[in-house]
């Protein structure tokens, strides 16, 4: 009965492990066509706090940041024009953000529901990912029309893919 009580405790109660971003290594990056081209691209100085355990999804937490002022495509003038107005507007949207309202587990790792804001606008998304030797790795895609990052082009496409890679220590 002891055994039985201690498991449930266990289980019912484990504590989240709150684990620091690793900035300086993470690995944020996308992916777009454009003029029927893939472009890539990343960002950095992302920053914030996770709290994962996988038995306790429940009570896990995940929030994050990055700087839109360090979108880097290879290209000076294309990553200037990428910071104006037209698109990321960085002097009034430093950064864009994800806070995270659930986290479940998935036949390949994990799937985190959550709020992705871009300059004004806030829209929930599901973002899988797994979490292996410390490091948070995912994918996902948004329609960067619905964020108002540029305006719809026959040139661009509408669909942005991200990816990253997030180590931690804690």
């Amino acid at each position: 009965m002891n055994l039985l009580f201690a498991f449930l405790f266990s289980v019912l109660f484990a504590p989240v492990n709150d684990y620091t971003v690793l900035a300086d290594k993470a690995k944020v990056g996308f992916t777009i066509k454009n003029a029927g081209f893939k472009v890539n691209g990343s960002m950095k100085g992302l920053d914030g706090n996770i709290s994962f355990n996988p038995d306790a999804l429940d009570q896990s937490k995940i929030s994050l940041s990055v700087a839109t002022a360090t979108v880097d495509t290879d290209n000076k003038t294309r990553d200037k024009h990428l910071r104006a107005e037209d698109y990321f507007e960085v002097e009034k949207y430093p950064n864009i953000t994800f806070t995270s309202t659930s986290i479940k587990k998935s036949a390949s790792g994990y799937l985190v529901k959550g709020t992705f804001k871009v300059k004004n606008t806030a829209k929930e998304v599901e973002i899988p990912f797994t979490f292996q030797q410390n490091v948070f790795k995912g994918s996902f895609s948004i329609n960067r029309i619905e964020y108002g990052v540029g305006k719809k082009s026959w040139i661009m496409d509408k669909t942005v893919n991200i990816t990253f890679q997030i180590p931690v220590q804690g």
